[in-house]
């Protein structure tokens, strides 16, 4: 398994960008389950750029991977990319 934080080349789209150190961002995410309407579970989340203004709330993980590609402009794997 890859070392999720190794730093090098990421492959994009529009071709490669170094990603070290000085592009890194730091989040502060909560995530929570709340009562739905109906009295289901409802998956809820906040997440914080701590050093900008950015945040976001989402009730599902496309929209908080939406958010983390906007700040970082790196696309975010899903499923069984790595």
């Amino acid at each position: 398994m890859p070392n999720p934080l190794n730093l090098g080349w990421v492959l994009k789209k529009s071709g490669a960008v170094m990603v070290g150190p000085e592009s890194q961002s730091s989040f502060v995410a909560r995530i929570w389950l709340e009562g739905g309407a109906d009295g289901s579970a409802v998956w809820r989340g906040h997440v914080r750029d701590v050093h900008g203004d950015e945040e976001c709330y989402f009730q599902n993980l496309y929209r908080l991977k939406i958010f983390l590609e906007g700040i970082a402009d790196v696309p975010v794997p899903v499923g069984d990319e790595q």
